[in-house]
């Protein structure tokens, strides 16, 4: 028997859809397939050594339903909501084809999970999709040693400023200059800024005003480096993005500012995950850019209460056991 999985595009969304890509294909037993984007295949490894890339153009849309259809695929299970999702599973040949009850590809699928976009956690709501096969579904996270590599990196504090999403997610620069300099100075670590290459030039301006000891890593490392970099991390301290949740995964302590979107959808998991979060009257909006011009969701964060909440998390980091998200207590 085998399974293809139509994995979530970026790379937050694949960490916290870990839990029900592990319950399918542990559940349905045989060969598994992941068909996931070049950013999060990595990340789909640990579920299986056979990824195949996702190309979103239409060629090559023809060319992945041709390599699945190769594969003689029983049944397809996908995160994704987009109707070129459903048009891939339609043309995958497999006969059972699991995926969402709303959205532009619902008519690909037999039998639908039950949606609950933003209304509970996304980890818990991808949960629906195995549940909906018969298949336990356990909200366990896949081993973080098997994406991380032996690590070169030393104890660090590393910062994510970055967010692919948009401006309404990024805490403002000359915070994480403060943040970066101030710890710099409390702890003696090196502070590594992380990121994708597309964030290097504002990083660089980051590291070059915060001044020696912060070094500028976006763009200079893969998935399992970045993985191996924050399993030596003390701390990590970002905007809401998938390093945050690459991070939690690891185990770090992580402290992660909230703007635009929501904390009870998309927040790390974790045991050592501090939410910073001042759901302002207008928030969240999920927009891109704030539709108001002034983000205050993420200007009124000082940097002093966001110090606060790193100061506490770093006793606790380095007095204390490693937990890593499996430690995490759930209802």
């Amino acid at each position: 028997m085998t399974t293809v999985i139509l994995a979530p595009n970026w790379l937050g969304d694949v960490i916290m859809a870990l839990p029900a890509m592990t319950a399918v294909r542990d559940g349905l037993g045989g060969s598994c397939v992941v068909v996931a984007r070049q950013g999060a295949r990595e990340v789909a490894r640990v579920i299986t050594s056979d990824v195949l890339q996702s190309e979103r153009s239409v060629p090559g849309t023809v060319r992945l339903i041709r390599r699945i259809r190769t594969r003689h695929p029983e049944v397809i299970v996908s995160f994704l909501r987009s109707r070129r999702a459903g048009i891939i599973a339609l043309g995958s040949g497999a006969r059972t084809r699991v995926g969402w009850d709303s959205g532009p590809a619902r008519f690909a699928y037999a039998p639908r999970a039950p949606s609950a976009r933003k209304i509970i956690h996304q980890t818990q709501e991808c949960l629906n999709l195995p549940i909906v096969l018969g298949l336990p579904a356990p909200l366990v996270w896949p081993d973080p040693s098997l994406l991380a590599l032996d690590s070169v990196y030393p104890a660090n504090v590393a910062l994510a400023p970055g967010a692919c999403f948009g401006p309404a997610k990024r805490w403002p620069q000359a915070s994480y200059i403060y943040l970066a300099r101030t710890l710099r100075k409390a702890t003696g670590l090196p502070i590594f800024l992380v990121g994708s290459s597309a964030e290097a030039a504002d990083l660089d301006e980051i590291a070059r005003s915060a001044g020696p000891g912060v070094e500028n890593m976006a763009g200079r490392t893969t998935i399992p480096q970045l993985a191996s970099l924050l399993r030596r991390a003390h701390l990590l301290v970002g905007n809401d993005s998938g390093v945050a949740h690459l991070a939690a995964w690891m185990g770090a302590s992580v402290v992660v500012l909230f703007g635009s979107t929501s904390p009870g959808w998309t927040r790390p998991l974790g045991p050592r995950v501090h939410v910073v979060y001042r759901n302002e009257p207008c928030s969240p909006c999920f927009a891109r850019a704030c539709p108001l011009g002034h983000t205050n969701c993420l200007t009124q964060i000082s940097p002093g209460e966001v110090l606060e909440h790193c100061v506490n998390a770093l006793s606790r980091t380095i007095h204390g056991p490693r937990e890593t998200v499996e430690d995490t207590p759930h209802d």
